[in-house]
């Protein structure tokens, strides 16, 4: 550079290399400081144009043009042009023009390609740290902002005390892992980006859409226009190509909503609106729940008990419970199902208040053969000391289904017992067969081919009954309690899908088990439909071991119950 320029370039270099993560802020910089430089040289226009390709962390790629400089007096068509190739795969041009009339030397030429060069490399620094600012606040899977892009913009908003006008939504994407298992993982992923995408055309600039992983997302937006939102999210459709056709797939939510309140801070909010999407999938009752404080409440003891756990069934706080089931053709005990009681410092902890926690969590299935365990040890014991066992129906969890190793996990405890597997009868609920249908084919059949029974629990609750009766080759099902609880009166539909039923079952050498029988006219009308067997407070409630080992000494005649 020449002399003359030497120092003015060395202030404008000063000017321009301040520490910044924004390409605008980088722009306005070289605004106001490179005035002094074109008056020394004769610049009459500097104008820069950029170019960048689509990215996960800028999904609308960047092609742009900013004069920086122009002067009053204007400026002459003869530019001075400088290329440069950026390392994403675009490109910077910046170019020069002279003051009207103005001829540039060998020497200022020189002096305005160095600038050239330098402001490329200072802006190429800028544009690096702009984009290491947005790889950290971005979610590369969707092109939202990540937790912590959001916790940032919040933040800003609680700074300026507007906080208090937003809500924040936490989503979760309803039967997810069906679709993907149906469309295939590559389609599922194409279809969750659409829906990101969908979200962000909703968001005003004040707004954000923010991606936890999964299939959920958190989302901010003004309280006006929260019921709009909502609306905008339901039955959300996309094509999905399967085999070169195209197919609709409808994508649902369910959403837990939270109203900002003066005060919260930004982890209130989001704590909140967490919680009350964790009690819409519990209750399943409604897709979208708004906050309520009593939900807190449930959420402590929830943690309480997830970290008592552990402690609680190594000291062996879980009893098993026994209730037992009924053969209807001779009103004879038949068989049973272990159930699982808490008793901690001598209360009973409701099954309702811990199964949801560990389901959610995952260790239920510690909690699943520690009960098998149990069973097991008890059965060995009966037949040690000549009393005749019936067959034992112990509950898993769906979840148990991702475990490869699962049938042969059973066997293994069984065999550790020394007992017969006719003695043992698995139950899943129906609702696994929906997430997880191939996986619940193949361990019935592993199943069979061990001799140990499986049932289908809560039949007609869920998505694929039909399936489940055609499809899998399980022994028994067991008709969930909903059905009966109008049995006997005047309503007739219900009598006759229940009958139906069971002739389909009995059809297919299949037996059925009727949950939560309370009344002698519910047996009666299930013995004329031919079910096989009963459960419930009318012949016995769940019984601790000491006492249902009365019943098997044949202590309690279920006859005169039905009488």
């Amino acid at each position: 550079m020449s002399k003359v320029c030497s120092e003015l370039y060395r202030d404008f270099f000063y000017k321009v290399n301040g520490m910044t993560f924004e390409m605008s802020e980088f722009i306005s910089w070289v605004t106001v400081a490179i005035k002094d430089i074109a008056q020394t040289l004769g610049i009459g226009m500097c104008k820069e144009t950029f170019s960048a390709p689509k990215t996960p962390f800028n999904v609308n790629g960047v092609n742009q043009s900013v004069v920086f400089y122009s002067d009053d007096s204007g400026y002459d068509e003869c530019p001075q042009t400088f290329n440069f190739r950026t390392g994403e795969g675009g490109g910077l041009e910046i170019t020069f023009c002279p003051k009207k009339g103005y001829v540039w030397n060998e020497e200022e030429l020189d002096d305005i390609k160095f600038i050239a060069e330098n402001l490329f490399i200072i802006g190429g620094r800028v544009q690096m740290l702009s984009v290491m600012k947005r790889v950290s606040i971005t979610d590369i899977g969707t092109g939202t902002s990540n937790m912590n892009g959001l916790f940032i913009h919040c933040e800003e908003l609680y700074a300026k005390n507007v906080f208090k006008d937003y809500n924040v939504i936490f989503i979760n994407l309803k039967n997810f892992k069906f679709i993907n298992r149906v469309v295939g993982e590559r389609q599922a992923d194409l279809i969750l980006k659409g829906y990101a995408q969908r979200l962000m055309s909703f968001m005003q600039a004040d707004e954000r859409v923010a991606r936890p992983g999964g299939d959920n997302f958190c989302i901010l937006v003004r309280r006006e226009r929260v019921e709009e939102f909502l609306r905008f999210i339901s039955n959300v459709i996309f094509e999905a190509d399967l085999a070169g056709e195209k197919h609709s797939v409808t994508v649902n939510s369910r959403a837990g909503v939270y109203e900002v309140k003066e005060g919260d801070t930004v982890n209130d909010a989001i704590n909140a609106a967490s919680t009350a999407l964790n009690t819409a999938k519990i209750t399943g009752r409604c897709d979208v729940i708004w906050f309520e404080a009593e939900m807190l409440d449930k959420t402590i003891k929830a943690n309480a008990i997830s970290n008592i756990f552990p402690e609680a069934l190594r000291k062996e706080e879980f009893n098993v419970y026994y209730q037992p089931k009924v053969s209807l053709d001779d009103n004879n005990l038949c068989g049973c199902e272990a159930l699982t009681r808490w008793i901690k410092d001598g209360k009973i902890i409701p099954p309702i208040e811990f199964i949801p926690v560990l389901e959610r969590e995952g260790t239920i299935c510690r909690l699943d053969f520690y009960v098998l365990d149990k069973v097991c040890a008890d059965l060995k014991r009966w037949l040690e000391e000549g009393l005749k066992p019936v067959r034992v129906s112990t509950n898993f969890s769906k979840l148990h289904l991702h475990n490869s190793n699962f049938a042969e996990e059973i066997i293994s405890v069984i065999n550790k017992h020394g007992i017969d597997p006719s003695y043992i009868e698995v139950e899943l609920t129906e609702s696994s067969g929906y997430d997880d249908y191939e996986a619940l084919a193949e361990f019935v059949r592993k199943m069979k081919g061990y001799g140990v029974s499986t049932s289908i629990d809560d039949f007609g609750t869920g998505y694929s009954s039909l399936n489940l009766l055609k499809d899998l080759d399980v022994d028994i099902i067991k008709l969930d309690k909903s059905f009966l609880d109008n049995l006997g009166d005047d309503k007739k539909t219900d009598e006759i899908v229940i009958r139906n039923i069971v002739n389909m079952v009995n059809e297919l050498d299949m037996k059925v088990v009727a949950e939560g029988v309370e009344t002698n006219a519910q047996a009666k009308l299930l013995e004329t439909f031919n079910c096989s067997m009963a459960q419930g407070y009318l012949f016995d409630k769940p019984l601790p071991c000491a006492e249902f080992e009365e019943r098997l000494k044949g202590n309690k005649i279920y006859v005169d119950l039905r009488n």
